[in-house]
């Protein structure tokens, strides 16, 4: 190591960014790495080029030997290597054909019931009504894999109110989101959004029946002795 506090700056953040990201226990934990990737990116080019040096040095002593070409192949080889898998892993984050969000809001804006409650987690509900301002009638609440042990976290829409508050008024201290869908069904209707996050078999058990109005997106939560929104009106 020629460089000692390089290294020891390097080492240490990478040793620090590693420790946050691993204690984040956050779905998307993965984006915490990027800067660990850098820091491995600046080791990987540092040792590259030791390795270059190390190679032009060897044949420098070689009689009718190209130097220059062997250090030229052998740095495009070093450069193609990290470009292999270039396609495969930019089709796999391509987001170019990402209009879930876009779907959700639509579902929800067309068809949800008025003042209804809408059971989510980080999706797009927040920039329906915060930003595109529609359908701000509907109270939006987030009861899913949330941290329990601060004293704020900003679960429901529109109400501005601590946790405490929260998990009382709206029932979001239940992470499988069954006590919020209880509260909300006995001010009106409610909706889930699929996203995964939620069992509906838990939603079955406690009586609420799972109807579709947009499917793989949109779900009515539907309670004992009350018709989904639509069939009510229309008396079907």
């Amino acid at each position: 190591l020629r460089d000692r506090a390089v290294g020891v700056l390097f080492g240490f953040l990478f040793v620090g960014w590693t420790f946050h990201a691993i204690e984040n226990n956050i779905p998307d934990v993965n984006l915490y790495f990027i800067p660990t990737y850098l820091v491995l990116s600046l080791w990987a080019a540092t040792g590259l080029g030791a390795l270059l040096a190390e190679v032009e040095a060897l044949v420098a002593g070689l009689p009718r030997v190209p130097k220059g070409a062997i250090v030229g192949a052998l740095s495009v080889v070093l450069l193609v290597l990290p470009l292999l898998g270039v396609g495969k892993t930019y089709a796999a984050n391509d987001m170019g054909d990402a209009y879930r969000g876009r779907e959700e809001i639509q579902a929800v804006a067309q068809n949800a019931a008025p003042n209804a409650t809408i059971l989510h987690h980080r999706s797009s509900m927040w920039y329906m009504a915060l930003v595109e301002k529609r359908r701000r009638d509907l109270t939006i609440v987030d009861p899913f894999a949330h941290n329990k042990d601060v004293s704020y976290a900003d679960l429901v829409w529109p109400a501005d109110i601590d946790l405490a508050a929260e998990d009382s008024r709206y029932g979001t201290d239940d992470i499988t989101g069954v006590s919020a869908a209880i509260k909300a069904a006995k001010k009106g209707r409610v909706y889930l959004l699929d996203q995964g996050v939620a069992d509906p078999q838990l939603f079955r058990n406690a009586g609420f029946r799972i109807v579709p109005v947009e499917t793989g997106v949109l779900y009515e939560l539907v309670p004992p002795g009350r018709e989904p929104y639509g069939r009510e009106q229309t008396g079907g």
